[in-house]
């Protein structure tokens, strides 16, 4: 009898270990914070949606990960990761500056064409980006535009804490331009039929990334490169 309680009680501990240890492999999570960026990254009636919210969500499941969506301004965003307070972030270009505290997803989630937006009634005319000191231009905080954009010099930035602010200044006349996402402006102004703008020139056309703190553990380093070899080739681009 004291045999038989003994192997009872050996085997309720393994089945108590395995248990425990498939409960920590379901358990590993991701937390990834983003800015409303229509349709890239967006909350609806409190849950999060998105073009690229999707190949999130399918990359993790591949690996049995759960994404955490929180949403927050990108330059809160870009410090929290810079800290190693969140797992990730959504989505960003490759800078020189971010390579230092953040790794990237080996494949792009997806592109974006950067455009200059103008009132619809506006007369500005630009034949190149050095065109743009002559003007108030719009820009979101700790945005990346691109190498050129960001490194001229010269240039009356207005700087907003979101994309929806950004815009609305402009519409205001409190900018005269704006710089950002083609797709973006044009989600969001589906929100605002009544206002008119266009697009006066073509910055570039860039893809945009899943951002991996390097300061929040080896456990996020790991899930960075697994997600890596399961997300597909991106086939999602600005329209």
């Amino acid at each position: 009898m004291p045999r038989i309680r003994l192997t009872s009680f050996f085997f309720s501990l393994l089945v108590l270990i395995l248990a425990t240890a498939h409960g920590a492999i379901a358990e590993d999570k991701l937390t990834v914070a983003f800015e409303p960026y229509p349709p890239y990254e967006m909350f609806e009636n409190g849950v999060a949606r998105g073009m690229n919210v999707d190949i999130i969500r399918e990359a993790c499941s591949r690996i049995d990960v759960t994404p955490e969506f929180i949403m927050m301004s990108w330059s809160r965003a870009l410090l929290e990761l810079r800290e190693g307070r969140i797992d990730a972030a959504s989505s960003g270009f490759k800078t020189m500056e971010r390579e230092s505290y953040a790794l990237y997803s080996s494949r792009p989630l997806s592109y974006e064409e950067l455009v200059i937006i103008a009132p619809e009634n506006s007369t500005v005319s630009l034949g190149s980006l050095n065109d743009l000191r002559r003007y108030r231009i719009g820009v979101v905080r700790q945005h990346s535009y691109g190498h050129e954009f960001d490194s001229m010099r010269g240039l009356d930035k207005d700087f907003s804490k979101t994309v929806k602010t950004q815009l609305d200044k402009m519409l205001h006349g409190r900018t005269d331009l704006l710089i950002s996402n083609e797709v973006v402006i044009r989600h969001m102004l589906g929100e605002q039929p009544n206002a008119k703008v266009k697009t006066v020139f073509r910055v570039e056309r860039t893809p945009l990334y899943l951002l991996f703190s390097r300061n929040a553990g080896d456990d996020v380093l790991d899930l960075s490169k697994r997600f890596s070899r399961h997300l597909k080739p991106c086939g999602m681009t600005a329209q």
